[in-house]
């Protein structure tokens, strides 16, 4: 392609033989370009969420990062990625490791099964190896020992599974492909019917997911069908262990965000700042949904950060996970009827757990941005809410 500059009354730039353009019209380009690109940095500037909370958001909820008592587990416990901490009861709390003090796994040995005292702030030792994938509230258990030290095989199956109760030998136990594990339950529960695709109606009319609740409490069961408009529902109805069939409202859950409450008999399904509100289940049927905070809802939609809610004895624990650069909004807060409290200010990882009792919270917590380089490594942390709110 040729360039070439044709003097006249005016400059013109020839490309080929095709477009021509007054450097006049090229300059103005240029500048109306410029212009938009700084109006646009302008308005950007004008809707940057602020890092540090604002007089509107602090009026909201009330710090409270003192209230509770908190403790810290001993320094130096490397989880592992692929297992689950769980409550063994109201004290104890379990997890698989690959590094305590003393103790540190080599790439091919199998990790430890612990038992941390978090009344004690102690580490004791239990009779199991293995990544422990389930412990329910009655002491049921499910352990995945992989081939090879961490490294879990290239499928589930090809793995060992066991499975018994909690201080008695346990036995192996075929993993089941298109099946989930109840955290209340520790067994094997499958699937059920593919609802989400877009021809799963005509394929299977009458396809439907079960979530099963203890026993003697029956099962939620999701069905797929359409409204009067023609549109998609998916309706969700507990069947209890009579054959009753109780409609409910609102969502179908998520079969990982049920959670069985021992201290008071019911059901609490897991919602979010932006999917869905909270509901709590007793198995007669009474069902309670509860929006999130308002607060929450709104950091939610400006893209600061999701929110999970966690079933406690006191009320709502919503755990907020911050968005880079805006961890100074993180953190566990706490809803009752006295209101909205902030009660640790950390970055909480991914899992939070609740004590049978609802009264202790465990997790990964992490001072700081969570995504600091060379920050501190993430450390158990447990706190009491029942001994506050009892004062």
């Amino acid at each position: 392609m040729m360039f070439s500059i044709k003097p006249a009354k005016k400059l013109w730039i020839t490309v080929g033989d095709r477009y021509r353009m007054s450097f006049a019209s090229i300059f103005g380009l240029l500048g109306l370009t410029l212009s938009s690109l700084v109006l646009a940095q302008t308005a950007q500037r004008k809707w940057v969420e602020p890092f540090e909370f604002t007089a509107d958001e602090r009026v909201q909820f009330t710090e409270a990062l003192d209230k509770y008592p908190k403790r810290w587990m001993p320094d130096g416990i490397r989880p592992t990625s692929i297992s689950a901490m769980r409550w063994l009861d109201n004290r104890r709390l379990v997890l698989s490791v690959r590094e305590i003090p003393g103790w540190k796994a080599r790439s091919d040995e199998t990790s430890q099964i612990i038992v941390v005292n978090t009344d004690t702030v102690s580490i004791d030792p239990s009779p199991y190896r293995g990544e422990l994938q389930c412990l329910s509230h009655q002491g049921r258990l499910i352990i995945r020992v992989p081939s090879r030290g961490e490294i879990q095989g290239p499928r589930e199956a090809d793995d060992v599974w066991q499975k018994g109760e909690w201080d008695q030998p346990l036995a192996s136990v075929e993993w089941k492909k298109g099946h989930f594990i109840p955290t209340y339950l520790c067994e094997f529960s499958p699937y059920g019917s593919d609802l989400y695709s877009p021809d799963a109606l005509s394929r299977d009319p009458k396809g439907y997911r079960d979530i099963p609740l203890l026993p003697q409490h029956g099962f939620l069961r999701e069905t797929l069908g359409r409204d009067e408009r023609g549109a998609w529902v998916r309706p969700i109805a507990l069947h209890d262990s009579s054959g009753k069939i109780t409609p409910l409202d609102g969502d179908p859950p998520l079969r990982n965000y049920v959670r069985y409450q021992p201290w008071s008999d019911t059901y609490f399904q897991s919602g979010t700042s932006l999917s869905g509100p909270t509901r709590i289940l007793d198995p007669k049927g009474k069902s309670v949904l509860l929006p999130p905070p308002p607060l929450l809802i709104a950091l939610g939609r400006r893209n600061v950060g999701s929110a999970l809610s966690h079933g406690v004895a006191v009320g709502v624990l919503w755990a907020v996970y911050a968005n880079t650069g805006y961890w100074r909004k993180q953190g566990m807060y706490l809803e009752t009827p006295a209101g909205l409290q902030r009660i640790d200010e950390g970055g909480n990882g991914t899992e939070i757990e609740i004590s049978p009792d609802g009264c202790r919270v465990a997790s990964y917590n992490r001072k700081g941005d969570p995504s600091a380089r060379g920050g501190p490594s993430p450390r158990i942390l447990v706190i009491d809410l029942c001994s506050a709110e009892r004062k």
